[in-house]
This record gives C-alpha cells, sequence and structure tokens, in this order.
C-alpha cells in the first residue's frame, strides 16, 4: 500500500453537553474554593472542559439571558396568581 492509499483513521466526534449541564458547572464555580478539578469530579467531566466552559464569554451570556427569562416567567406566574384571588 502506498502512503495515499493508506487509510485515515476516522476523526473522533466531539461530545456535546446539555446547556443546563454547562450553567451548573459555571454557576459553581468559586475561584479558590471550588475549582475545575472539583468540579469535573463530581461531574465526570475532563478539567480542561470545564475550564474552558467556565471562561467561555458566550456560555455566560447564555446564562445571564436564561436567567433573566427565568425571573420573567416567575414575575408573570406571581402576577397571575395574585389577579386570581
Amino acid at each position: 500500500m502506498t502512503k495515499t492509499q493508506e487509510k485515515v483513521p476516522p476523526k473522533k466526534k466531539r461530545k456535546t453537553y446539555p446547556l443546563d449541564l454547562k450553567f451548573q458547572v459555571i454557576e459553581q464555580y468559586k475561584p479558590g474554593k471550588v475549582g475545575y478539578k472539583l468540579l469535573a469530579t463530581q461531574f465526570g467531566l475532563q478539567r480542561d472542559t470545564v475550564r474552558d466552559w467556565v471562561h467561555s464569554e458566550h456560555l455566560k451570556e447564555q446564562l445571564k439571558l436564561a436567567k433573566k427569562e427565568q425571573r420573567q416567567k416567575e414575575k408573570i406566574a406571581g402576577t397571575r396568581k395574585t389577579a386570581k384571588k
């Protein structure tokens, strides 16, 4: 077999994680107290994956938006409860 005919091993598929898991990890991270290694062990992840999520500005923005939407839903639900009384 020549070099051009050699089989190239297939690329590994990247593992994907649910957004809510990423949010949990980000919220539990506390520098100096709850670090990457501890969170990685607790959630069964690689330390570098946790570090990447914690430093991801995109994820932080998504988390802020999710929290804002949750507060709005709670506010609407609270308004409906008081209106029914």
